[in-house]
């Protein structure tokens, strides 16, 4: 689900990218480095655990505050205004997929490297080289994306606490079955001229996200869980915008970045006629998108 790789590349040399940070962002705790890929499911865990192994020293060794993997179990449906018959029904689309066909099945990750402050110079290329060289070797990758991505706005800590969730648990990098929480990441593109008004819009757009629920009776101040079959839905559990350091081609990348208790509060949210009227406003300045994939987190450090 390389939403972004198929519409942008980062074409910037890490060693100017890491000239760039070291001139325009000295304190570079707001940075995150975004990888998005496929690769093939028979060599998904082996994946997720080496680069585990691989992480850790980048950790101890001060170079990232954090890193976070997740694996693509879904889609957002609502995100694109659909009918509420169609709420969810994509959320579980690459979930579960059958066992017996793993070498024709497709495991797509999203890995979120939180840098520390100041950024070390050449930070940046090591670990893009130690990335790109683990999926050549471990797995044929089908689909490769990366990204340096600010962040323009946060809530409810987004940043002070990661991404506002308790971790899984890691066993040697692989899954540890955890809570029902889902990550989203809405993929918007817009034109770079824009950006300056988008990026008011969009922080609009988040202060609704952070204080809405359903039912907003004052009996329930985070409101109800979601499901199929009804509107309830708790608030978000964290909230942020990331917006790409540089343009491409005189776009600009946004990620829209969130962790909810499940599919279906996000879903029911994105049904609320507050959402709805506070999005309105985003989307003469949207070209491309959006696309809001579901994840569920497999790993993070520390």
């Amino acid at each position: 689900m390389g939403f972004l790789s198929s519409l942008v590349h980062d074409e910037i040399p890490n060693e100017k990218m890491d000239g760039i940070t070291q001139t325009h962002f000295p304190d570079a705790s707001n940075l995150t480095r975004v990888y998005e890929l496929q690769v093939n499911a028979l060599c998904a865990k082996k994946f997720t655990a080496k680069l585990y192994a691989l992480a850790h020293p980048w950790v101890e060794q001060s170079f990232i505050r954090e890193i976070r993997v997740k694996r693509l179990i879904g889609l957002s449906t609502m995100v694109k205004n659909l009918p509420l018959p169609y709420k969810g029904v994509l959320a579980h689309a690459y979930d579960n997929f059958p066992s017996t066909n793993l070498l024709n099945t497709p495991a797509f990750f999203l890995v979120l490297v939180r840098f520390i402050s100041p950024v070390n110079p050449g930070v940046l290329s090591t670990i893009d080289q130690s990335v790109q060289t683990l999926v050549k070797e471990t797995c044929h990758v089908q689909d490769f994306y990366r990204g340096l991505f600010t962040t323009i706005h946060a809530g409810i800590d987004a940043l002070s606490q990661g991404d506002g969730i308790i971790s899984e648990g890691v066993d040697d990098g692989h899954d540890i079955d955890g809570d029902e929480r889902v990550t989203v990441l809405n993929h918007v593109l817009v034109a770079d001229k824009d950006t300056t008004v988008f990026d008011q819009l969009v922080g609009q757009l988040l202060k609704v996200a952070q204080v809405t629920f359903q039912p907003s009776s004052s009996s329930f101040q985070d409101g109800l869980p979601g499901g199929p079959d009804n509107a309830f839905y708790r608030k978000a559990l964290s909230t942020e915008i990331l917006r790409a350091l540089t343009p491409i081609d005189g776009v600009r990348a946004y990620l829209m970045h969130g962790v909810w208790h499940s599919e279906w509060d996000h879903e029911n949210s994105h049904a609320d006629p507050r959402f709805l009227e506070a999005a309105k406003a985003l989307a003469p300045y949207v070209i491309e998108g959006p696309v809001e994939p579901f994840y569920r987190e497999v790993w993070q450090i520390p």
